[in-house]
Order: C-alpha cells, then sequence, then structure tokens
C-alpha cells in the first residue's frame, strides 16, 4: 500500500522508521501551513455539505470509479469560514478601500492503518488548524468594465495535533516520532500580497466575468514544539476563472439568478505535495439570490453543486453560496 493513502492533509504519515530519519519535520509543518491557506480560501477550493463522487452521478453502473478515496477524505474535513468586510467609503462601495476580517477553523479526524494488516488496531489522528486573516484591500477602475484589486493579508495560525498510537507498529515508532511529527503544537505568521483583476459585461440576459488572481504567501513558524520552530511556508497560485449569472426573476426587493462557475487554478509551493498536484479544476452550478436591498450582511445568498478535479480532494459537494457575485 502506498505512503500516499496514509497521508493525513495536514502532515506526511511515516510508514518506515528510516523515512522519518530522513525527513525534516520542518517540511511537514511548511506543508501543514500552506495547505491550511488555501483550503481557507473560498476562491481557491471550496467545500460544502453532503460530499459525493460526481462520477458516481454520471456513470451509477461503472464499478471501477477511483474516487473513493478522495471523497473519503473531504468527509474527514471539517472546514469553516466566518467572514467580514468593512467598506471604508460607504459613498462609493464599488471603488472604495476595505478592511475583511476572517475566522477560519479546520479540522480533519481519521483513523491510520499504515501496514494495511486488519488484525493492528488503526491508529487515531486529530488535526486541528485556528486561523485568524486580516487583509487591507483597494480597488481601482481601469475603464467600465475593468478592475484591479490590490490586496495586502496575514494569517496568524495556531496548529494542534493529537495522536493515538494503538498498534504495536506505530508504539514502537513512538520514542522518534512522538513531539517531532505527532502530538505536537505550531504557531505560525503568513502574509500573502495579492492582485486580482476583473472584466464584468452587463448583458441582456445578465452578466458575465473573466477574472485573474494572482496570490503569493510568504511566513514563518515563530514558536511552538521544537520540531516546527524556524519552517518558512511559502507558495503561490493563480486562480483564473469565469462566470456567469443568468437572471430569472427580479422585483423590488430581490433578484434570483442562475450562477455558472468555471476555474483554473495553477499553484507551486509547500500544498503541492498533500494536494497531490500542481493545478486543478473547480466548476459550480446553483441559484442565488440578490437580498441586498433587506440586508447590509450579504449582497446574495444561495446554493448549488460544486465539483472539483484534480487534487487529492477530488470530488462534488453541495454548497452554500454568500456573496459569490
Amino acid at each position: 500500500m502506498s505512503i500516499a493513502a496514509h497521508v493525513s492533509l495536514f502532515f506526511i504519515f511515516i510508514a518506515l522508521p528510516s523515512f522519518i530519519l530522513a525527513s525534516p519535520a520542518s517540511k511537514m509543518f511548511e506543508q501543514t501551513f500552506a495547505t491550511a491557506v488555501v483550503l481557507s480560501d473560498n476562491d481557491a477550493i471550496s467545500f460544502g455539505i453532503a460530499n459525493f463522487n460526481p462520477d458516481a452521478l454520471l456513470n451509477p453502473n461503472d464499478n471501477n470509479l477511483s474516487d473513493g478515496d478522495s471523497v473519503r477524505l473531504r468527509n474527514e474535513l471539517n472546514i469553516y469560514n466566518l467572514p467580514y468586510t468593512f467598506v471604508l467609503d460607504k459613498q462609493n462601495q464599488q471603488w472604495s478601500d476595505k478592511v475583511m476580517l476572517r475566522l477560519t477553523y479546520i479540522k480533519q479526524e481519521n483513523n491510520n492503518d499504515f501496514l494495511g494488516d486488519k488484525s493492528e488496531r488503526p491508529d487515531n489522528n486529530i488535526d486541528k488548524i485556528y486561523a485568524l486573516y486580516s487583509a487591507y484591500s483597494r480597488y481601482l477602475p481601469l475603464g467600465n468594465r475593468l478592475k484591479l484589486r490590490l490586496r495586502l493579508g496575514a494569517y496568524i495560525m495556531h496548529y494542534k495535533n493529537k495522536h493515538t498510537y494503538k498498534s504495536d507498529f506505530t508504539n514502537n515508532l513512538k520514542p522518534l516520532v512522538d513531539g517531532v511529527f505527532f502530538n505536537t503544537t505550531a504557531n505560525a505568521a503568513i502574509i500573502e500580497p495579492n492582485a486580482k483583476l476583473t472584466y464584468t459585461q452587463e448583458t441582456d440576459w445578465g452578466k458575465w466575468q473573466l477574472a485573474s488572481d494572482l496570490n503569493y504567501f510568504v511566513g514563518k513558524v515563530y514558536s511552538g514544539s521544537a520540531s516546527s520552530v524556524g519552517a518558512i511556508p511559502d507558495g503561490w497560485r493563480i486562480n483564473n476563472g469565469v462566470k456567469l449569472h443568468f437572471d430569472l426573476n427580479s422585483s423590488a426587493l430581490h433578484a434570483e439568478s442562475i450562477y455558472l462557475n468555471f476555474k483554473r487554478i495553477d499553484m507551486h509551493g509547500d500544498m503541492t505535495t498533500p494536494l497531490q498536484t500542481n493545478h486543478y479544476y473547480e466548476m459550480g452550478i446553483g441559484i442565488l439570490l440578490d437580498i441586498h436591498k433587506l440586508t447590509n450582511l450579504a449582497d446574495n445568498i444561495g446554493i448549488g453543486l460544486n465539483i472539483n478535479k484534480g487534487t487529492s480532494l477530488s470530488g462534488g459537494s453541495i454548497v452554500i453560496y454568500f456573496n459569490e457575485f
């Protein structure tokens, strides 16, 4: 059985003592925090409820479907984001500066059978990440339809791992890995400059938008378990996509529309190993309800289906849209 089959999303599980001795623990923490940056960004990857294998819907009689592991990983993940944006100039919301705050909680719990030996009890592993993100954005008009957003963001993250050794094999390795790879904590500070270019076109059936979003991040683990201190997570990603908005109904209080989106994400850095790719695709379809006349908390909300293809988390989810377009 491959090592990848036993990988927790946030760190590398070790199958051989020789690999433990050769692999620096700092790389594990770099991958942990880099992956958390991507998972907390809804523009990069989306999660929801009721995860499923989209191929099973298209080919229900196909017995050779291979996405079961990725859907299992999605089901093991719990990701909660609580964002809020302050508009600094309420007289000109489209172009004014904005401050964004976001709280994120990520949890993954799984049982790991390292050797595939059913006679051994699988270890229990729990990863948790708490993150506070803040960002300052400036919106610049480059024409009637073209807009540039420049943003500088920063993360403060806390990571904690709890690992329970239950097999003879892992108990023998415990003196080597405990406090180094397992049962560890780490705190990291990360900065992330961003530039996003959008082109939006109004039509008689609704509107469409092209977007290119460039993100770079770099940070440092500044405290925690001794094996984590000094790790430097870094990476970049480019999100290129198109959104389509088809008007269905419009009234004095709200507007309903069908929403479609397609994007490709290219990336490089510490998150590529856990996600098992340097590029992937996301597609979504749903219904949006424009509620900006009813509340100041959001411009629109909705529900839909989202499909990810090309990562270790490939699969589909039912998603809740919030300020999506």
